[in-house]
C-alpha cells in the first residue's frame, strides 16, 4: 500500500499532468522544423518546409500512462552563413531573451499569493531542454557562443544534424571533435 504523500502526489499529477517544453535552435536548413513536424505527426510535403521566420510554440497533448502530457516544441529561426552575421546574432538573440522571458513569466506565477487551483498550461512555464542542431561537418564559433549564452538557463542537448549524411567513421570522428570542443568551453558530457 502507497503512503499518503505518495498517493496524493499520484492523484494531483493524474489530474494536473505533466508539461514539458523544448527549444529547438541551430543553423538554417539543419531539420529542426522537420523534427517537430515528425514529432507532432504534422504531414509535411516533400518539398522542405519554408524557413522559419518566427520563434513560434507548437503543443500536443497527449496521456502516457494515464497521465496527461503537454508537450510544447519552440521552433525558432535559424541563422546563416558568415553573411548574414547580423541576422544570425538577431536569431541567437531572440532565442535566449525567449527562454528568459519564460523563466521570469514561470517564476512571477510561482511567486503569486494567490495561485489558482488548476494548473494552467499556458506558456508561462520555463524552457526544459534546448535541443541545439550542429550541422554536420562543423561546429562554429557562433554555436559554442551561443551555447555558452544559455547555459544554467535551460538543459541542453546537442544534436548531430543530418547524421546521415556522414559515414561512419566521419560521424565518429565529428562526435569526437564536437565532444572536445565542448569540454574546452566549458561544457562536460554525459
Amino acid at each position: 500500500m502507497k503512503s499518503g504523500l505518495l498517493r496524493q502526489c499520484e492523484k494531483e499529477l493524474e489530474q494536473k499532468g505533466k508539461t514539458l517544453t523544448v527549444m529547438c535552435v541551430g543553423e538554417s536548413g539543419v531539420g529542426k522544423t522537420s523534427l517537430i513536424s515528425n514529432i507532432l505527426t504534422v504531414p509535411i510535403s516533400k518539398a522542405p518546409p519554408p524557413p522559419t521566420k518566427h520563434i513560434t510554440d507548437n503543443e500536443i497533448r497527449i496521456k502516457c500512462d494515464g497521465i496527461p502530457l503537454t508537450a510544447t516544441f519552440i521552433d525558432t529561426p535559424g541563422y546563416g552563413d558568415i553573411m548574414q552575421l547580423e541576422k544570425s546574432f538577431y536569431c541567437i538573440g531572440t532565442s535566449h531573451m525567449y527562454i528568459d522571458r519564460r523563466l521570469e513569466k514561470a517564476f512571477r506565477k510561482e511567486n503569486r499569493r494567490v495561485r489558482p487551483d488548476k494548473l494552467d498550461r499556458s506558456s508561462g512555464v520555463g524552457v526544459d531542454a534546448v535541443l541545439y542542431f550542429i550541422a554536420p561537418h562543423r561546429l562554429k564559433k557562433i554555436d559554442l557562443n551561443f551555447l555558452k549564452i544559455i547555459q544554467g538557463r535551460a538543459s541542453i542537448i546537442p544534436i548531430l544534424a543530418k547524421a546521415d549524411t556522414m559515414t561512419e567513421a566521419e560521424l565518429k570522428t565529428f562526435r569526437a571533435l564536437v565532444v572536445k570542443q565542448l569540454a574546452d568551453v566549458g561544457f562536460t558530457s554525459s
